[in-house]
Formats: C-alpha cells, sequence, structure tokens
C-alpha cells in the first residue's frame, strides 16, 4: 500500500507530532507500507538526516490563501500515486486534496487546530471545552465547520484518548469511524526498561534540583505559572525547552520574579531526551493535552512528572501513583507539588518506577499494529465502494 502522510510540523520541528510522525512513517515503512511525507518546513532543504522514506518540504513562511493553495496542489499531486492519505496534520488541506483526487483519507486528530489558532491570535480567550459549545467570529466559525467537515469525510479518524474521541463525536463524527490509539511512548535513546539511572534512583539530590519543562510558548501550556512557582521556592533552577509567540512575554516574567529560567528555545529531539534524563521533576501545565508525548518519554526515562489534570492527561497519568496530578495549575498548587516530590525521595522514587512501568506498555508495535489495520480497514471499504 502506498500512503501518503501529510503534517504540518516534522524534524528538526519538536512537538508530539513531529516526534510521531518519523517514526510512525518508518514503522509504517517496515510493514511493507511505500511512504512519503509532505510538510510545512521553516527550511524546504533536507536537514542532512535520510529516512528510508521520501520527505517533501514545503516553506512554512508562506501564510494565508496562496500557501493553502500550494499545499493542496502539491498534497493533490501526490495523492494521485498513492492509495490512500494519512494526515496527522494538515487535516483541511488533506481533506480538500482527497475530495478532488477520490482518494481516502485518515485524519489523527491531537487537539483542535482552530481553537489553538484562535488562542494564539487573541481571537478567544475560552478553554477548548468551552470553545466547542460558543459561537464566535466569521473566521473562527469557518474554520471551524471546515475540521469538522474534514473530520466527518475521513474514512477514519485515529485520536489518541478517550477524551479526543468525544470532541471529535462533538464535530459530527460517528464513534464507529474513530479508533482509540494511544501513543506510543517515543524514547530512542535506549528503551523503557534500559536507561541508565537518574538523579531521582542515585539518591541525594544535587545542590541545586532541576525542573523541566517542554512545551511550545503557547498561552495554554501554563509556563508562566511555572516560572512564578519556581521562582517562590530556594535551590531549583528551571529549564523550559521549546519555542514559540511567548517567549519574550515569559523570558519579561521570569526576570521580573527572578526566576533562574533557562529558555533553550528550539532543539532537537535528541537533547530533549538527554535533559529530560538530567531532571529531577518535569512540568506538564497545560491545559489541555491529548495523550502528551512527553510526559510519556519522561516516564520511560524514570523522571516524575506533575501535570494538570486537564484533557487526555489523567487518562495516562494516576494521581500519586505514577505521577502527581494539580486540580488547576496555579502558582501555589504547582509550588507546593514541585516541593512535595523534592522532598519525598520515596515518594519520587516510586512515582518513577511506576511511571516507568506504564510507559513501557505503550508500545511503538502495538501502536503501529493498530495503526496499519485501520489504514487497511479504510483504503479496503473505499475499493470496496467504488465496485
Amino acid at each position: 500500500m502506498k500512503v501518503l502522510i501529510t503534517t504540518g510540523i516534522f524534524p528538526p520541528d519538536i512537538g508530539g507530532p513531529a516526534t510521531y510522525v518519523p517514526i510512525m512513517a518508518e514503522a509504517l515503512a517496515a510493514r511493507g507500507a511505500t511512504v512519503t511525507v509532505l510538510t510545512l518546513s521553516e527550511d524546504p532543504r533536507p536537514n542532512g538526516r535520510s529516512y528510508p522514506f521520501q520527505v517533501i518540504r514545503i516553506p512554512r513562511r508562506r501564510l494565508g490563501i496562496r500557501r493553502m493553495a500550494e499545499v493542496i496542489g502539491r498534497i493533490g499531486a501526490l495523492a494521485r500515486r498513492h492509495d490512500l492519505l494519512f494526515a496527522p496534520g494538515l487535516p483541511i488541506e488533506t481533506a480538500l486534496a482527497a475530495r478532488c483526487t477520490r482518494k481516502p483519507y485518515v485524519l489523527k486528530v491531537v487537539g483542535d487546530l482552530v481553537w489553538e489558532r484562535a488562542r494564539v491570535l487573541g481571537a478567544v480567550t475560552d478553554d477548548l471545552e468551552t470553545f466547542q459549545a460558543r459561537r464566535y467570529g466569521l473566521s473562527t466559525e469557518l474554520h471551524r465547520r471546515a475540521q469538522a467537515c474534514a473530520a466527518r469525510r475521513a474514512a477514519r479518524v485515529i485520536v489518541p484518548s478517550a477524551y479526543l474521541q468525544r470532541i471529535v463525536r462533538g464535530w459530527g463524527v460517528p464513534e464507529e469511524r474513530t479508533a482509540l490509539i494511544p501513543n506510543f511512548t517515543p524514547v530512542v535513546l535506549g528503551g523503557a526498561g534500559d536507561v541508565s539511572p537518574t538523579a531521582n534512583e542515585r539518591g541525594a539530590l544535587p545542590r541545586k534540583s532541576l525542573v523541566v519543562t517542554v512545551a511550545r510558548l503557547v498561552p495554554w501550556k501554563g509556563i508562566e505559572q511555572v516560572i512564578r512557582a519556581v521562582a517562590a521556592l530556594e535551590g531549583i533552577e528551571l529549564c523550559i525547552v521549546g519555542e514559540g509567540p511567548e517567549r519574550a512575554r515569559l523570558e519579561a516574567v521570569a526576570a521580573s520574579v527572578k526566576c533562574p529560567a533557562r529558555f533553550l528555545g528550539q532543539v532537537a529531539h535528541a537533547e530533549v531526551l538527554e535533559i529530560l534524563r538530567q531532571a529531577d521533576v518535569l512540568v506538564l501545565n497545560s491545559e489541555y493535552e491529548g495523550h502528551p508525548h512527553v510526559a510519556l518519554e519522561a516516564m520511560a526515562l524514570g523522571v516524575p512528572v506533575i501535570a494538570r489534570a486537564a484533557g487526555g492527561t489523567p487518562e495516562l497519568i494516576r494521581h500519586r501513583e505514577t505521577g502527581l496530578l494539580l486540580p488547576t495549575g496555579t502558582e501555589q498548587e504547582t509550588a507546593e507539588a514541585i516541593q512535595e516530590l523534592l522532598s519525598d525521595s520515596g515518594l519520587r522514587d516510586r512515582l518513577a518506577r511506576q511511571g516507568r512501568a506504564l510507559a513501557a506498555s505503550f508500545t511503538l508495535d502495538c501502536t503501529t499494529d493498530r495503526t496499519w489495520r485501520v489504514l487497511q480497514e479504510a483504503r479496503s471499504e473505499f475499493e470496496r465502494a467504488r465496485r
């Protein structure tokens, strides 16, 4: 089967889809698929890494109708040489190209891209669930209807959590056409059961403990609260990995509250893993996540996780069993959770051990097998309908 994968981000970008796509594309190729990946990119030139599949990069700097038309045209041209389109990103563009070329497509929904865009632009301030029930301006509503239509017309919609499955059903997608497939643990520096000891397991913490957060610097990630929480504590350093439109504001906040924070910007995935290996705590204070890759990575590396109990995160992290969950992610809650975890070695080691065991259960083989079956079913149903 020839599969065209479409995505908005791909290495050297960081983030869940940028982690997921190259690993899944390679795994599908190993199953016998002929895979092509089309992605948006800051630099359309190859980044020096080779893959067992073709990667086509479209410059991301082109915005608006012109860029969208180019993306749809490129997807359409490629679709004619493929049996099926698989879209972990670019859902609207993929749906339009698939309709023009009469090809089946499968979406993977990891969030509401219309809500994310509106939040970044400041068009809305509501949380994701409130956003589903309200009506907004013309541009937002047009994008929302296009996204829902793309999902309804898909042969299948893959979601990584029951939370996102409920969101997608609200868009009008029947439950029988959704497939709940959790993300795999995307650690590549050793397996989940074969990693070097973390600071937690070596015993005494270093003079300054290291708190890490890995996220796009966007409003809903709750990074300001993490900065203020660390500033209120002593003997702690904060490492912020990620880039985004909030960076300048967050740097100003860190300076104003005298938080010992290092902003590392966008770094390669292998470097993210090395940073996590040095961490004493990962804090994920996002107000919504589908099924967070970075939490799985931290748990696989034996790093305790503090996360906000929002979105699909509680489906992954059980409070005081595989991590600590914050009810609302306020500065005070975050500071208290960090302080408790760093001062209680027994709790720290227990969460690290149980988190690692849970992460080991989210295997690439299982995720790939289920994804491959969904793609095959989508293609078979399409072929039967044509006959």
